[in-house]
């Protein structure tokens, strides 16, 4: 799991507040998996190269995908949250008369 630093280095954000979960990553898994099986059919299909050479282009292509996209996208979730200053378990308070 890709976890974020307690605080920004430049300007001293507390990122403990913000909870971005692991949601992203499932979600961001099926479409490197869909990403990377349409291109490993399409080179098969043009190429044909032995299984051992599509293994060694598609095992580390689909590695750096995962890591640089589950960096990419919690890091949108977390901008998002702190764009809408959304927090968990916030009730609003009741309307008195």
């Amino acid at each position: 799991m890709v976890k974020f630093a307690d605080r920004c280095r430049v300007c001293g954000l507390d990122f403990s507040r913000y909870n971005v979960g692991d949601g992203a990553a499932a979600f961001l898994i099926l479409i490197i998996t869909a990403l990377v099986i349409g291109l490993a059919i399409i080179v098969q299909v043009l190429f044909a190269p032995p299984f051992l050479v599509q293994a060694a282009i598609w095992v580390p292509v689909t590695i750096a995908l995962t890591f640089w996209g589950t960096r990419v996208a919690k890091a949108a979730l977390l901008v998002s949250e702190h764009r809408r200053d959304a927090r968990e378990g916030r009730l609003a308070p009741p309307d008195e008369p």
